[in-house]
């Protein structure tokens, strides 16, 4: 662990730096179903007990509603901006499903909730939306295949919650790896999961976060010549072991660029990350000579099952925005792909 902290400190100091003010908004697990009914929720809570749920428990793939209130938000606040705000929003392209023979299937986005497609193809034309690859299915898919064979398994999917586990506090690390090499799959399914998001978007993805920050060294190849070409919040990677990435930030090495997230708008009460909050982050990031690249996580606005917590953190996104406006009017919004074009062409002291 000391070696480790040594190790990253070094990365750190070896950053890129970036004189310009530019935030990046990225958002994980669009296109994600974890809860799917408030039966399958209430079957959790009985199972479960509903104090042992997490805030992924009542999760849902976002809705239309759930756009029209973010994006109308963005066209609100629009003339504050030279440019508006773009959302990177990194998708997970396939649901797990048992079929009628309890076997595991994976469908596309595109067959599970096609009704979609027009409001994220229609937040692109806006230039509100910058869809980019998350994962296949977010889970290590041949543990998941084991695990769909156990009467545990079976018993949620048939109460309609398969994977209310993995939801559960003490339960997090379960089934976590989509992209270790204790997945033996994790090369197939990244390379079926980049597919679809041509298909669902017209265009490959240049940028990829690892499913819940773990990312082994030999995936590394394959993401490059996958067209991966940068890897978000790489100051935050682990190996599948534990191990921190340590890559100079924002710097090319193994020929990916090393991305960072430094800022956070997250106003659940489990974390506490309000506006105020996010605001003082980013001003350490320009203070850093760096991008201030919010983690805006996709469950702040679903609001399927917790419209008042989405109505919430909207308001709070409203006053970043505002305070953005105020402190720092010359800033600019990029998208992930944007940023890393920036960085190709924008000049970087050392």
């Amino acid at each position: 662990m000391f070696w480790d902290r040594i190790k990253h400190s070094l990365a750190f100091r070896l950053r890129a730096r970036i004189k310009s003010p530019i935030i990046i908004l990225e958002s994980d697990d669009w296109g994600m179903e974890r809860a799917a009914s408030e039966a399958g929720i209430d079957w959790a809570a009985r199972q479960y007990g509903r104090e042992k749920f997490s805030r992924w428990t009542t999760d849902a793939r976002e809705t239309a509603d759930d756009l029209h209130e973010l994006f109308g938000l963005f066209k609100e606040v629009r003339p504050w901006f030279g440019k508006p705000p773009v959302v990177t929003a990194n998708f997970i392209t396939h649901t797990p499903v048992l079929d009628e023979n309890d076997q595991l299937r994976f469908v596309p986005l595109s067959q599970r909730a096609p009704e979609l497609l027009i409001h994220y193809r229609q937040a692109m034309r806006e230039g509100y939306l910058c869809p980019q690859y998350h994962g296949f299915c977010h889970f290590n898919s041949s543990e998941l295949e084991d695990y769909t064979q156990s009467r545990e398994c079976r018993e949620a999917h048939r109460n309609g919650f398969m994977l209310a586990r993995c939801t559960m506090k003490g339960s997090r690390n379960f089934l976590h790896g989509e992209l270790s090499s204790a997945n033996r799959k994790a090369h197939e399914h990244l390379s079926q999961g980049l597919s679809e998001f041509g298909r669902l978007f017209g265009g490959a993805s240049v940028s990829l976060i690892p499913p819940t920050y773990i990312l082994d060294h030999a995936l590394l190849p394959t993401l490059v010549s996958s067209g991966i070409r940068y890897i978000q919040g790489g100051n935050q990677l682990r190996t599948n072991r534990g191990a921190r990435h340590a890559r100079p930030i924002l710097r090319q090495k193994d020929g990916i660029y090393w991305g960072v997230r430094n800022t956070r708008l997250d106003p659940h009460p489990d974390y506490g990350h309000d506006h105020e909050v996010c605001l003082k982050a980013i001003e350490q990031a320009f203070t850093d000579q760096l991008p201030a690249v919010i983690d805006f996580h996709r469950v702040n606005f679903s609001g399927a099952f917790t419209p008042d917590y989405r109505d919430r953190t909207l308001t709070q996104l409203r006053c970043l925005f505002h305070g953005i406006r105020q402190k720092w009017p010359d800033a600019s919004f990029m998208s992930t792909p944007e940023f890393l074009n920036y960085l190709h062409g924008a000049p970087q002291s050392n």
